[in-house]
């Protein structure tokens, strides 16, 4: 496995669904692939430098899995948070109208009380 690099890029919600089933079908295909690689060849011996150099592979495989099943736990993650966020949005907003009209009448007697007080009696 090589050394690894983070990017980023952007996708239309619309297309989502569908990138994250490529990433998940392209894990699970070199998922897949390792069985070749667990095969237990009964020719060859246990105690060998080409038994070691198969479950290296094995091993750098299951890591690489594991990094792109991530990476797809994330993007997963992400949207769902995006999602309850902006389901959430609506009812904090409406608080928060309601804080600021709280805010604003106080005010308003603040300074109708203060105009009272600041008229001069004939």
């Amino acid at each position: 496995m090589g050394q690894r690099i983070n990017i980023q890029y952007s996708v239309d919600m619309d297309e989502l669904s569908e990138e994250v089933e490529r990433l998940l079908t392209g894990a699970y295909s070199h998922y897949g692939a390792l069985a070749s690689l667990c095969a237990v060849d009964s020719q060859m011996p246990m105690l060998s430098y080409e038994t070691i150099e198969n479950i290296d592979k094995v091993r750098l495989e299951l890591g690489a899995i594991d990094y792109r099943l991530n990476d797809i736990y994330n993007i997963i993650n992400g949207y769902l948070s995006y999602r309850a966020q902006s389901e959430a949005t609506p009812t904090a907003s409406i608080s928060e109208e309601e804080t600021l009209e709280d805010k604003l009448a106080s005010f308003k007697q603040i300074i109708s009380g203060a105009a009272d007080q600041n008229e001069d009696p004939d």
